[in-house]
C-alpha cells in the first residue's frame, strides 16, 4: 500500500487535510509544515502521493517536487490566484477553497497511478525468488529428458501449459515434478 503525505504552510491545515483523508478512509503517514521531513518520509517509503501546499517554511512545492523520489506522485493544493505561476505539466492541482471529494479523487486516482507503475516497474525477469527459479529449472530437465526439447523449447513448452490451465508457471513447474511430466 503507498504512503500518503500531507505537507502545507501550517502544521494545523496539515493535520486538517491529513484528518478529512483519513475520515474518508485513507491512511495519511505524516502531516507536516516542512517539505525536508515530508521528503525523509518520501524517502523511507516505497511509494505514495504527497499532497502540498504552494509554499512551505522550508522550501517551495517545486523544489519539494523536484526532489520527490521516482515513485512519489504529488498533488499540488493551490489558490486561484497562484495558478498562473504554477507548473501544471509536473503536479496534478486541486484549486482552493479545498473541496475534500475532489482531494479524495485525485489521491484515489494518484495512488492507482502509482500503485501500476510500482507493479509494472517490479515485474520482468527476474522477479522470481531463487526457490522458483530452482523448481522450475528443475521441470525444464524433466520436460528435456521426456520431450527431447532444449532450453528454451522445455521453458516455453511450461509457460505454455500454465497459460492453458490458468495457472502460474511455477505451479505448473511443481506438476510437471509431481508427475514425471504432462
Amino acid at each position: 500500500m503507498g504512503s500518503i503525505i500531507v505537507v502545507m504552510p501550517k502544521t494545523e491545515d496539515a493535520k486538517k487535510i491529513a484528518g478529512a483523508l483519513r475520515s474518508r478512509g485513507l491512511n495519511v503517514d505524516m502531516a507536516t509544515s516542512l517539505g525536508a521531513e515530508a521528503l525523509q518520509c518520501m524517502n523511507s517509503r516505497d511509494y505514495g502521493v504527497v499532497v502540498s501546499g504552494y509554499r512551505m517554511q522550508d522550501m517551495s512545492y517545486l523544489e519539494l517536487n523536484d526532489s520527490r523520489p521516482k515513485y512519489f506522485e504529488m498533488i499540488l493544493l493551490v489558490s486561484e490566484s497562484k495558478l498562473y505561476a504554477c507548473d501544471e505539466s509536473a503536479v496534478n492541482i486541486v484549486t482552493m477553497p479545498l473541496q475534500v471529494p475532489r482531494l479524495v479523487d485525485a489521491v484515489n486516482v494518484s495512488m492507482s497511478r502509482m500503485d501500476r507503475q510500482v507493479s509494472h516497474d517490479k515485474k520482468g525477469p527476474g522477479s522470481r525468488s531463487e526457490e522458483d527459479r530452482r523448481i522450475i529449472e528443475e521441470a525444464q530437465v524433466i520436460v528435456m529428458n521426456m520431450r527431447g526439447y532444449g532450453r528454451i523449447e522445455s521453458y516455453r513448452f511450461i509457460q505454455k501449459k500454465s497459460m492453458d490451465n490458468s495457472i502460474s508457471m511455477v505451479d505448473m513447474a511443481r506438476h510437471i515434478i509431481a508427475n514425471g511430466c504432462l
